[in-house]
C-alpha cells in the first residue's frame, strides 16, 4: 500500500513540473499575473533635409546677384561744354578752341555747331565778356533763326549772359552768333567765354 502512494506522489510531482514553464520559455508568469508583452517595433528613422534657413536665402540671393548684375537702360545722354571763345569773320562769327565735354558726339568743332541727335527737350546757357571798350551782342540762334541775346556793355571788359530751353527736333541745329562788337578772351590759359548745352528729356513718338 505504501508503494501504490508513493508511485502516486511521483507521478504528481512530474505532472507538476511539466505544467511549469522550463528555462528558456517565453512565460515568465503564472495565471492572472500574466501580462502580454507589448509588441517590440522598428522605429524607422526618416532622413529630411532641413529647409534652408532665411539668411542663407538672403546671402543665396545676393550671391546671384553678384553674378548676374542689373544693367540699367541706356539712357542715350547729351551734353556739351566749350571754352575759349574766338571772333571770327562772317557767320557765325564765334568759334571755340576747348572742348571740355561733348558726351553723344553732337557737337561739332569743326562748325562750332551743336546739332540735336534726338527729337526732344534742350537746354542752353552761355557767357561772355565784352572788349575793353567796345560793347557786343551775342544771340542763341536755332537754324539760322536767333532766339535770345546777351549784350555787354563797352565800360570795360563787362560780363553778359543768357540761356534758353528749346524743343528741338532731329538734326535741328544751335549755334552762338556774335552779331556786334567785339569780346574779351583771355591770352593764355583761363577762359572768359563758355558755351554749354545739354538734353533734358528726349521724346519717343
Amino acid at each position: 500500500m505504501k508503494c501504490v502512494a508513493l508511485v502516486l506522489v511521483i507521478l504528481l510531482v512530474i505532472e507538476v513540473c511539466k505544467a511549469r514553464p522550463q528555462d528558456g520559455d517565453e512565460e515568465e508568469c503564472y495565471g492572472d499575473d500574466c501580462v502580454t508583452p507589448p509588441e517590440t517595433t522598428v522605429a524607422t528613422t526618416t532622413t529630411t533635409t532641413a529647409a534652408p534657413r532665411d539668411d542663407a536665402l538672403v546671402e543665396h540671393h545676393h550671391h546671384v546677384k553678384r553674378q548676374a548684375p542689373l544693367r540699367p537702360e541706356p539712357r542715350n545722354e547729351v551734353a556739351f561744354t566749350v571754352t575759349k571763345g574766338v571772333q571770327t569773320r562772317g557767320l557765325p562769327g564765334l568759334s571755340f578752341e576747348t572742348v571740355l565735354t561733348n558726351v553723344g558726339g553732337a557737337w561739332n568743332h569743326r562748325t562750332s555747331h551743336f546739332q540735336a541727335p534726338y527729337t526732344g527737350g534742350y537746354f542752353f546757357t552761355y557767357h561772355a565778356v565784352s572788349a575793353i571798350t567796345e560793347d557786343f551782342t551775342l544771340a542763341l540762334m536755332k537754324n539760322g533763326r536767333y532766339q535770345v541775346t546777351a549784350y555787354g556793355g563797352s565800360q570795360g571788359y563787362q560780363h553778359a549772359s543768357n540761356s534758353a530751353f528749346l524743343a528741338l527736333n532731329s538734326g535741328d541745329r544751335v549755334h552762338l552768333e556774335l552779331q556786334e562788337g567785339h569780346i574779351y578772351e583771355h591770352p593764355r590759359d583761363e577762359a572768359y567765354v563758355s558755351f554749354t548745352g545739354f538734353m533734358l528729356y528726349r521724346h519717343f513718338s
